[in-house]
């Protein structure tokens, strides 16, 4: 189990400030969605692997994160 996982909360504070300093940091958005699913909070999660898709079309895990948060949801 991730540190996300197991205190989302404290990783979503984190991951955002990381997002303030590097906004365009696509692996940071993709963190922020995991981070945010371990919470229970799926839209939020989706939009955030939108974000980390939308500045890195070919990255992989966004893209795969993404579909299982739709299936969920």
């Amino acid at each position: 189990m991730t540190g996300a996982a197991k205190r989302p909360a404290l990783a979503i504070e984190f991951i955002e400030r990381a997002i303030d300093l590097e906004p365009r940091a696509w692996a940071y958005h993709s963190n922020l969605g995991n981070a945010l699913s371990a919470a229970g909070q799926a839209d939020a999660a989706i939009a955030a692997y939108r974000v980390a898709i939308a500045l890195q079309p070919e990255a992989i895990d966004p893209r795969v994160n993404l579909g299982n948060a739709l299936k969920r949801s």
